[in-house]
């Protein structure tokens, strides 16, 4: 797969790059890239968090076989919260919530676990979770489960994507279901 950089030139029409049509195209509309954004700037600006670093890069490797971010925005809620008020229960720690959360994704991949597939690229997946937040977001439920479980706890649901990283090897990145 190429990946575009600013100055290139693509057709309108089929996205083929630098001239190279795909089969069937007869269009003749060119667009120069004027912009790309690449992970590691999204990592840089604090928009990605690159779950790479120890100790997550170490237990992301012993289930999952790309590297792995997640949006901030997930990241804080659901991994670990920036809050300094936050009221997590004793116990809860880093690498707790981590290896919970790549476990479920993990297990919904292979199978045990439902999961929704959007396309070939994109997974819904499920996992239970405390938040410390009291409010409930769109993608939470208090569920059955969730109400016998500890303060906080949730049925929470996450999109997976994988796709391209900067150079091309693949990548997943966790985020909200409706984060792009």
């Amino acid at each position: 797969m190429a990946l575009l950089r600013t100055g290139e030139r693509i057709c309108a029409s089929c996205g083929g790059i630098i001239g190279k049509h795909r089969p069937g195209c007869l269009g003749d509309d060119v667009v120069e890239v004027i912009s790309t954004y690449t992970r590691q700037q999204a990592i840089e600006d604090g928009i990605l968090v690159d779950c790479e670093q120890a100790p997550m890069g170490e237990m992301r490797r012993q289930l999952l076989k790309w590297p792995l971010a997640m949006t901030a925005t997930a990241f804080h809620r659901y991994v670990w919260p920036i809050v300094e008020e936050a009221n997590l229960p004793p116990g809860q720690s880093l690498e707790g919530r981590f290896w919970d959360l790549i476990w479920m994704f993990h297990a919904a991949v292979k199978g045990p676990v439902s999961a929704s597939r959007i396309d070939s690229r994109n997974l819904l997946f499920d996992f239970y979770c405390i938040v410390a937040d009291p409010a409930v977001s769109s993608n939470e439920v208090i569920d059955a489960t969730a109400k016998s479980g500890p303060e906080g706890m949730r049925l929470v649901t996450l999109k997976a994507v994988s796709g391209p990283g900067d150079d091309g090897a693949p990548v997943i990145t966790f985020m909200l279901p409706e984060e792009d």
